[in-house]
């Protein structure tokens, strides 16, 4: 099964996800990071997101996220435009 199969109706339960699935502000649904949460824009609305929700994903994903991050890319993100 693909990232794109799981955007049928009836399916997006099914997408793995350490957030809270029931937000739908949460990263959860966030279709940029469905298919690379690695990417810099998924990474900012995630950092944008935990900013604003106390949830666990945030608690468990945080240090790992801020750990991969170089310093030219933790910049590149800090200066973008937030989709949050």
């Amino acid at each position: 099964m693909k990232p794109s199969d799981l955007k049928e109706p009836g399916k997006d339960d099914l997408i793995p996800c350490d957030f809270d699935f029931t937000n739908k502000k949460s990263p959860c649904h966030f279709s940029e990071c469905w298919e690379d949460d690695n990417t810099n824009r998924c990474i900012r609305y995630t950092l944008d997101y935990c900013l604003n929700y106390d949830d666990r994903g945030c608690v468990d994903q945080l240090p790992q996220l801020m750990n991969k991050l170089g310093s030219s890319q933790y910049k590149e993100i800090q200066q973008m435009q937030s989709d949050f």
